[in-house]
């Protein structure tokens, strides 16, 4: 029995690997080579000799169960997937805060003064180095719209610094960075939003440290949905209950 429950391993590990190869399709009209490759094509003395109508049968609807996995499309989700993640985040370095107190952050910095149109001022995004010392660090945001690249900052004690400015980001350190839309020193600083989604509407992430690459990509409806929130919110803020002062004359 044991032979025969090694010879339906075999058999079924020799239909996945034929299906990721060919796929379903090509399985279809190459069901004999399916057969040669899983060893198939002959039985085995041990079960020619034996009744095995029952165990035959089951190992039947194993097998036909197991055909009809689309195994290109499924290991090419998982692949897409762990890629993903291993895009967004460094386990064993980066760690970044997407929230905070259970409130998601946001990692556009904006003002508004009154009812005056939404101002854009930068990108902003805490982490922690659960890593070594870093000591070689770069980045860079990126419009996916026009090209254009803006320097990354380390945030050091309230000013915006070059990483080549400092001595490094040390073992489980908390650190912040941030890039500057418009110019920064201006009395107005950033760009009114009109023009911020003509030309950053959609914005890749790439910070590169000590031989590593972090990156990120936000689209156009993360960046809409997380400017409507700070509409929303800022709008509370000017209609709160107030005290005015009665029309003379």
């Amino acid at each position: 029995m044991a032979k025969f429950l090694l010879w339906i391993v075999r058999a079924a590990l020799g239909l996945i690997a034929f299906f990721a190869s060919v796929g379903p399709e090509g399985a279809k009209s190459n069901i004999s080579e399916w057969l040669t490759l899983a060893g198939l094509d002959e039985l085995p003395p041990h079960i020619r000799n034996h009744n095995v109508d029952q165990p035959i049968a089951f190992a039947a609807i194993i097998l036909i169960f197991v055909s009809m996995i689309p195994w290109r499309r499924f290991w090419t989700q998982i692949l897409a997937q762990f890629h993903q993640s291993a895009r967004h985040s460094d386990p064993e370095t980066l760690e970044w805060f997407w929230e905070m107190e259970g409130f998601p952050v946001y990692w556009l910095g904006m003002m508004r003064s009154g009812f005056d149109p939404v101002r854009v001022t930068g990108f902003q995004l805490q982490g922690r180095n659960h890593g070594a010392l870093i000591d070689n660090m770069s980045g860079f945001v990126r419009s996916d719209m026009t090209g254009q690249s803006l320097p990354i900052f380390l945030n050091v004690e309230g000013d915006p610094v070059l990483p080549e400015e400092t001595y490094g980001i040390p073992a489980g350190a908390d650190f912040g960075v941030c890039a500057f839309f418009g110019e920064r020193n201006s009395t107005r600083p950033g760009i009114n939003s009109e023009q911020f989604i003509g030309e950053f509407g959609a914005f890749t992430v790439v910070i590169e440290y000590d031989g590593k690459r972090w990156q990120r990509s936000f689209g156009e409806e993360e960046i809409e949905a997380q400017m409507s929130r700070f509409v929303r919110e800022s709008r509370r803020g000017t209609a709160q209950p107030r005290v005015t002062r009665k029309a003379t004359g």
